[in-house]
């Protein structure tokens, strides 16, 4: 009788103690899982009023070849809209991914820390890379040779801010990918 009384005083002390630490790792995640919103708002709000001339900054690449129209009365609110939540996602991801980190840090060795710290910082440079050579060498030689490969001078390009936008954020994300992929 004795041995099943310490036995459950022993299980009760367990959950006890198990349900401290997960409300414990739950209070921590709520904080980082806060600081995280509370940084991508604010990045958000930046690239957000700084909409038109980050839309400047993509168009660069076409020069002077293309048309931009829009379509739809919203079409340009859209478009900033959306480059302001991808803005404050690529700003924020720093914070994103030390909180993310931190967070895990307890339940990792000193050495998988380094590791995966390098990792993150390899990745994010590698990444920043391949935007830098998309939207310098890559984008301008694409844009001019889709203009030049209309053969009829009766066809003149007129794109839509979106399928424009659209176009450059996946070349930028692609080439940005194909860097990391290739670390």
């Amino acid at each position: 009788a004795t041995g099943c009384l310490l036995l459950q005083f022993h299980l009760r002390m367990t959950v006890g103690s198990f349900q401290k630490r997960c409300i414990a790792v739950t209070g921590q995640f709520r904080n980082r899982l806060f600081v995280i919103i509370v940084v991508f708002v604010i990045a958000l709000l930046v690239c957000f009023n700084y909409a038109a001339p980050i839309v400047e900054l993509l168009r660069e690449p076409a020069g002077e070849l293309y048309e931009f129209v829009y379509l739809a009365p919203a079409e340009v609110m859209m478009q900033y809209v959306r480059l302001a939540l991808i803005g404050g996602l690529v700003l924020a991801s720093p914070v994103i991914m030390y909180e993310l980190l931190a967070f895990a840090s307890p339940g990792l060795k000193a050495s998988e820390k380094t590791f995966t710290m390098g990792v993150l910082l390899l990745g994010l440079v590698f990444f920043a890379l391949g935007v830098l050579f998309a939207y310098s060498i890559m984008l301008p030689f694409m844009l001019k040779f889709f203009y030049n490969i209309n053969g009829s001078p009766d066809i003149y390009p007129q794109i839509s801010l979106e399928n424009y936008l659209g176009f450059m954020l996946k070349m930028l994300s692609m080439m940005g990918m194909v860097f990391v992929g290739n670390m």
